[in-house]
């Protein structure tokens, strides 16, 4: 006797009938895939090439009206607005001095990027949040990885 679970259900059969449950199981959805068109893969061009032309342009290309991007997105960046706006309760709520930390200064300069009404923001968040240093660390002693942010006072981004 097998036993083979789906969901919170179990099913006790004999080998034979499970097999031709998993048969019939297969063939529908061999049968669906056989009824989906997939499209080729386009030819390897130079389209990493191009995604950096267009990021570089100022107005960069939307297929999409503004609308039908509020009407996509919205939802999406509402939760990560309200996860941001959590995040900055908790430092307010935090125990201890007013806090002195190069990554929550570039977390705050970063919200106001998102706010001046520029255009390429994503872009210059970026530049603001890399590691702009061409000399490598001398060690790595001490440090759990990647920080997310460099000290705006010691020649990271400006």
């Amino acid at each position: 006797m097998i036993v083979a679970g789906i969901g919170h259900t179990l099913w006790f059969t004999c080998p034979t009938v499970l097999s031709g449950i998993v048969r019939a199981v297969l063939e529908t959805v061999d049968n669906r895939l056989n009824d989906v068109k997939i499209a080729p893969l386009p030819r390897r061009n130079r389209s990493h090439l191009r995604l950096k032309t267009v990021l570089s342009q100022p107005t960069g290309m939307n297929p999409q009206t503004k609308q039908q991007v509020v009407d996509t997105y919205f939802m999406e960046h509402r939760a990560k607005l309200v996860d941001i706006a959590a995040y900055l309760d908790r430092i307010d709520r935090g125990q201890g001095d007013a806090l002195s930390d190069f990554r929550d200064e570039a977390f705050r300069r970063a919200v106001e990027i998102l706010l001046d009404g520029q255009t390429q923001r994503a872009r210059r968040i970026l530049e603001l949040l890399s590691d702009h240093s061409t000399e490598l660390p001398q060690s790595a002693d001490g440090m759990k990885g990647a920080m997310g942010a460099v000290s705006l006072t010691d020649g990271g981004a400006a």
